[in-house]
């Protein structure tokens, strides 16, 4: 409920990973619109008049996406995961698979955005709610291991910011580069 879901579509191009889409959604019941932090009253708000975000919703949304850009293949973690695949797959949008995503796994998607940010090959635009939320994010130590997230406090989230590095992890590891995937 206070959780957002979000949405990125990336593409390859040469040797950068282009950013085509970024969408975050929250519902009524999350703390984002009551927070002080000014970019998430931003944030599209399609299911801010849902007590939960509906994942038939989501579901067709995610099919008109799939209408306007050539998804070739997408990635969605385990919360919710199985109905949002089985709605999905109704829709004949079998190039989508829920994955059960660690805490390693994430720390190995934003090594990869975080590279390509350094170097100027992830071409992102202004986005109102992504670039600050990733510039609050915080790289701490977790035993022995590395762990990006949100700072711990009221408000903050890494919805989006999450979603660009699933994005940019699948178009990076693509095994083709297009001009628009």
């Amino acid at each position: 409920k206070n959780d957002g879901t979000s949405l990125a579509i990336c593409h390859k191009e040469d040797d950068s990973i282009v950013l085509d889409v970024a969408d975050v959604f929250y519902s009524s019941s999350s703390d984002v619109w009551d927070s002080s932090l000014p970019y998430y009253k931003q944030c599209n708000r399609i299911f801010a008049e849902n007590d939960v975000i509906p994942l038939n919703k989501l579901a067709d949304l995610i099919a008109d996406l799939c209408g306007k850009f050539n998804v070739v293949e997408g990635i969605f973690d385990q919360y919710n995961g199985y109905g949002l695949l089985e709605l999905l797959k109704e829709r004949k949008l079998n190039q989508f698979e829920m994955k059960v995503v660690s805490q390693q796994f994430n720390l190995q998607t934003f090594q990869i955005t975080k590279e390509l940010i350094n170097t100027e090959k992830l071409l992102l635009f202004n986005h109102p709610v992504l670039i600050p939320e990733l510039a609050s994010l915080e790289e701490c130590r977790n035993g022995s291991s590395m762990v990006i997230h949100a700072p711990q406090r009221l408000g903050f989230h890494d919805d989006i910011s999450d979603a660009l590095a699933r994005a940019v992890y699948l178009a990076y590891n693509s095994k083709k580069a297009s001009s628009k995937k």
